[in-house]
Order: structure tokens, then sequence, then C-alpha cells
């Protein structure tokens, strides 16, 4: 899975965010506070 997104982040009111269900726990928890960062501002 090499190239994909690991997410999509709409920056809306309230803000969306798709995680792919593929993703390991891990880099789902990641994922999460990556997208927490594009939205916290």
């Amino acid at each position: 899975m090499t190239g994909l997104p690991y997410e999509m982040v709409i920056n809306s009111n309230p803000c969306l965010a798709y995680l792919m269900k593929d993703n390991t726990l891990l880099l789902q928890i990641l994922t999460m506070a990556h997208v927490y960062g594009h939205n916290d501002f």
C-alpha cells in the first residue's frame, strides 16, 4: 500500500476526517494525531 494516503481531511464546521480502515492500530493513532494538527487552528 505504498503511496496511498492514510487520511482525507475536510476543513469544514465540523471538521471531517476519513481514515483508511486497512491502517494498523498504531498508524490509525498517529494519523488521528496528524489530523488533529490539521484542524487545530
